[in-house]
């Protein structure tokens, strides 16, 4: 891989090395419901409920379509 194309991918990788996407958050949800865990499936649930509400970009409830997680600070280099 040449050194342009490398620095490309780094910083896409490092774009969403901790995105949390909402389809596949959402799929883990009806996964733990079909496996009856309900508290596995509640607590992306919820997570996903907090998310509507404390959107940046939405004041109507909608989700976007992935958000950041862990500590945000490290993901902007100053950790």
């Amino acid at each position: 891989m040449h050194t342009k194309e490398r620095d490309s991918f780094s910083r896409s990788e490092s774009v969403i090395r901790n995105a949390s996407f909402i389809y596949d958050n959402a799929l883990a949800v009806l996964a733990f419901l079909s496996e009856g865990d309900t508290k596995g499936a509640t607590l992306i649930a919820d997570a996903i409920c907090y998310a509507m509400g404390h959107d940046p970009e939405f004041d109507d409830d909608r989700l976007g379509n992935g958000y950041r997680v862990g500590d945000l600070p490290c993901h902007l280099d100053r950790c």
